[in-house]
């Protein structure tokens, strides 16, 4: 039976921006420590776009190539649209929300996917700063996904870890991949990893109105 760090090297491909330190975590640019949970196999790889450089880690069972759900760290300082978390209030949540709902819903209309379900933002506090949680369903190929993206600020940049997966699957994928994004370590100033697993991150998430 194949370890998880098996599972996780298995797919990876060749990796500049995300190291594997341990049994199935890796270290994204030095700036967040992510697990990936079993049992499923996981391909690895690069994330160079325009305004976000990163990785992403996408969910397959084995021996079928069709994937069920993804996790990504993704450094958007480049992005102008992109906002510093800790310069926010709770007050200015709502007019952020829905600045965020209109980019992304344009966004996947680029792409060809449909916004089914906005279910809006919280900000969380934690240890390390504030971070914006954000949830959404969208139509995909015609399969409903769900979305989770998690804005923060680690150090001086601007962070998204985000996840998403199969509503259909939602029974198996739900619980393991809100736990990946409560558990995403940030890892200010390049420093060892926080004894704090940042468990609070999505600390109000959407789990319960999404499955």
């Amino acid at each position: 039976m194949a370890t998880h760090r098996e599972r996780a090297l298995a797919l990876q491909s060749s990796l500049l921006n995300a190291t594997l330190t341990t049994d199935s975590r890796f270290v994204v640019l030095g700036l967040v420590s992510i697990a990936l949970p079993g049992p499923w196999w996981w391909h690895t790889a690069d994330l160079n776009d325009a305004g976000a450089v990163g990785a992403i880690f996408r969910c397959y069972e084995k021996n079928n190539d069709k994937e069920l759900a993804y996790l990504l760290v993704a450094d958007v300082s480049g992005d102008p649209q992109e906002p510093d978390i800790n310069a926010f209030a709770e007050k200015d949540i709502g007019k952020l929300d829905r600045f965020l709902e209109r980019e992304i819903q344009a966004l996947m209309a680029r792409d060809g996917r449909q916004m089914v379900r906005w279910m809006s933002s919280h900000l969380n506090e934690r240890l390390s700063g504030k971070c914006l949680v954000t949830a959404y369903t969208a139509n995909d190929q015609g399969k409903e996904r769900q979305y989770i993206d998690v804005r923060t600020r680690v150090g001086q940049r601007n962070v998204v870890i985000a996840g998403c997966f199969d509503v259909s699957r939602a029974d198996e994928l739900a619980k393991p991949i809100f736990f990946a994004l409560n558990d995403a370590r940030p890892l200010p100033d390049n420093s060892d990893e926080m004894e704090s697993s940042g468990r609070d991150l999505t600390a109000r998430s959407p789990e319960s109105s999404t499955c």
